[in-house]
């Protein structure tokens, strides 16, 4: 209907997908226009890419999570295409000229060149779904991390990383890695034993509670905007569904 009304559209994509404010969560309208492009733009493809994996990333990620994760995956020797990438639009740096639109993020082409990845890697519950769709239109097998936050979720991530590449963990990470048990070590005197009350979208809440509870934290009271599985598994026995009035009021 919209390109008939508007026939100079006829060579520009869209992707339709409703995220109505009185319904739901940011969390849960992010994964549904990712969901919605996944379907309108994805493309299967006989042709592989070794060196080639999709990340699908949660709302949770900032662009310099996202930045550090392209870097890590680049130390393998693999390369990224990242939906949505707001690494490079949303990081706060100076062009070197004036745009009246948004610098960055995934091309259609790239979006497109998705089913010639060796895997996907989704980041956050939030993805599970985006993650099956482009598992079904391409066959490309995926991967979900509920979280990267913490000792073992990382060691799960760079192991899926090396298992993909046939490389070894970089010296780099390696290093990084043994710098994050002394601080975690030395985090204890500090956490341990704190009690702490956290308020924030389900995906983000799981990653936080649980590198928290590791590190010797009492989580005693959360609020979230929006259901999740991810919920039942919290360290706490109540989880409610609110806004920060509900947190400050609890």
């Amino acid at each position: 209907l919209i390109r008939q009304r508007h026939p100079e559209l006829a060579d520009t994509a869209l992707v339709y997908v409703s995220t109505p404010d009185y319904s739901d969560a940011f969390q849960d309208g992010w994964a549904k226009a990712v969901l919605a492009m996944i379907k309108a733009l994805a493309k299967a493809s006989t042709l592989k890419n070794p060196k080639q994996v999709n990340l699908l990333a949660g709302c949770h990620l900032s662009p310099a999570d996202i930045e550090e994760l392209r870097d890590i995956i680049e130390s393998f020797g693999l390369s990224a295409i990242v939906l949505p990438d707001v690494s490079g639009s949303l990081d706060g740096h100076m062009p070197d000229a004036f745009s009246p639109t948004t610098m960055g993020g995934t091309t259609i082409a790239e979006m497109g060149s998705m089913g010639a990845s060796i895997a996907t890697l989704a980041i956050g519950e939030q993805m599970r779904s985006c993650a099956d769709e482009l598992e079904r239109i391409t066959a490309v097998p995926s991967v979900l991390f509920e979280r990267l936050t913490g000792l073992a979720a990382n060691d799960r991530f760079l192991a899926t990383l090396a298992q993909l590449s046939g490389v070894p963990v970089p010296a780099k990470q390696r290093r990084l890695r043994s710098q994050l048990q002394d601080a975690m070590l030395d985090g204890h005197f500090f956490f341990g034993g704190k009690k702490v009350a956290l308020a924030a979208e389900p995906d983000l809440l799981y990653a936080l509670a649980m590198w928290l509870a590791e590190m010797g934290c009492q989580i005693v009271s959360a609020v979230t905007t929006t259901a999740s599985p991810l919920l039942e598994r919290l360290p706490l026995a109540e989880v409610l569904l609110g806004d920060l009035e509900d947190l400050e009021l609890g």
